[in-house]
């Protein structure tokens, strides 16, 4: 590819001469590991000045990405760079099952920002040894299958335990007994009739897909239900 053109751990005064410079580029990669930079605005930046011009970016997941033999700057990183189009990352999402070493409460110390000095609260979580035999069977598992199609060459980045994602579940798990649950299967809680909670905080456990679908699907069934117990009065 002509015109290839790497930007390394630039601040905000090289951000502007970089978009002084895009006439001359034909792929923009952005490598913001470590800076801080607001990337989403200098991509809208670049946007208005080269509408179809390609952006990689490359943030905070360089070094879970990269080879163990790749440095994160440099000559190799650039190399490995120029390649990128022969990459493809395999995502293994195994089952969270439930244990008492993994909880929620309210974190004695720190407390929030509204002025009334309310405890925020405190998530402790680690991935168990069940987790971890299944990441490491599904890791070779994928080594496997790409292997088989041909890859030259495979790794494994970092194993990501998933809190604070994008598909956060528990916290108000759903079950029969009061004792061992927070809500009942029509996601009421227990203790405060006329209280529910819908949402993936019903979950009792966190499926290796992601949970939308499912998530729908008890919340359409616990609505119903509530609908048909007003009808009744």
């Amino acid at each position: 590819m002509s015109g290839y053109t790497v930007f390394q751990a630039y601040d905000g005064l090289a951000a502007k001469e970089l978009c002084a410079q895009l006439e001359d580029i034909e792929l923009l990669v952005l490598n913001t590991f470590g800076t801080g930079i607001d990337v989403g605005e200098l991509i809208q930046g670049v946007r208005r000045i080269r509408p179809h011009l390609p952006v990689l970016h490359i943030g905070n997941s360089v070094p879970d990405s990269l080879p163990p033999d790749v440095p994160t700057w440099g000559p190799a990183y650039q190399a490995h760079l120029r390649d990128w189009q022969h990459m493809a990352a395999v995502r293994l999402q195994p089952d969270g099952l439930s244990y008492h070493a993994n909880y929620l409460d309210l974190d004695p110390r720190h407390r929030d920002r509204s002025g009334l000095g309310l405890p925020v609260l405190r998530l402790t979580y680690d991935m168990q040894p069940n987790e971890r035999r299944l990441s490491a069977f599904m890791e070779d598992k994928a080594e496997e299958i790409l292997r088989a199609m041909g890859a030259a060459k495979t790794w494994c980045g970092h194993r990501f335990s998933g809190v604070i994602s994008s598909h956060d579940l528990g916290g108000c798990r759903m079950g029969l007994d009061p004792a061992g649950s927070v809500v009942g299967p029509d996601l009421q809680v227990h203790d405060t009739p006329g209280l529910y909670v819908f949402g993936t905080a019903v979950f009792p456990t966190c499926h290796g897909v992601n949970p939308t679908l499912t998530m729908w699907a008890v919340c359409a069934r616990a609505a119903e239900a509530l609908i048909e117990q007003a009808r009744r009065g």
